[in-house]
């Protein structure tokens, strides 16, 4: 299947007009000023996809390792997958957002997630998600309220805004799910486990499926150190 063009934005093409323009006019400057333009596009893209494939390259050596050598490698599948996820990443500007699509693919590649029939939906909440937000999701493995969330990560790089804005993300994106102590407990009490205090007005997150099954793909990809 031939790989979809990307749809121009009514803006650049505004400006690529006005490129075309400047150019059967011979304005020196504007059209000096837009080639300029156009070559540190390309190198900015170029070099985003050389750091994606340096991380992806690291990613896939470490998963061989670790996998002895049972690497995914259906040619079609995994080429698409790597295309697809390199017009994303060429245009992304933030180095730790590269890494995680780099963990992506490698999760394409794990012989565990050969038949995983949902790695596009996967791909489109991973844009919208760093490693902070995959951190929370692996955290509630466990349903857990606010404070637990807060406390099992490490405060060193974010503070409880940063992680409670990915939680609510997480939940808008429905891969995380709020509900009440009084439910939990109702369904999941096992022998021997005590009922919190008026439980219908404390609130735990846990994962919903969608984000079970994102977490269980993409945690395949990533290195313990990460």
């Amino acid at each position: 299947m031939e790989n979809e063009l990307e749809k121009t934005s009514k803006i650049h093409f505004l400006f690529e007009s006005i490129v075309k323009i400047a150019a059967n006019i011979q304005h020196p400057v504007l059209g000096v000023g837009a080639n300029l333009y156009f070559d540190y596009q390309n190198v900015v893209q170029y070099n985003n996809v050389v750091d994606f494939l340096q991380k992806l390259k690291e990613r896939l050596e470490w998963l061989n390792e670790i996998v002895l050598g049972k690497l995914f490698v259906e040619e079609p599948v995994i080429k698409k997958d790597l295309m697809q996820t390199i017009q994303i990443a060429k245009d992304e500007m933030v180095s730790e957002k590269r890494d995680l699509y780099a963990s992506y693919v490698t999760a394409c590649c794990h012989p565990e997630n050969k038949d995983w029939s949902r790695k596009q939906i996967y791909l489109r909440k991973i844009e919208q998600l760093d490693y902070l937000g995959i951190a929370i999701l692996k955290v509630l493995e466990k349903n857990s309220n606010e404070g637990g969330i807060v406390k099992a990560i490490s405060l060193e790089n974010h503070d409880k805004e940063d992680i409670m804005a990915q939680l609510w993300d997480l939940e808008s994106l429905g891969l995380a799910e709020k509900i009440s102590a009084k439910d939990y407990f109702e369904t999941q009490r096992r022998g021997g486990n005590r009922m919190v205090r008026n439980p219908e007005n404390v609130f735990l997150y846990k994962r919903t499926k969608l984000g079970d099954g994102l977490y269980n793909f993409i945690i395949k990809g990533i290195p313990n150190d990460k």
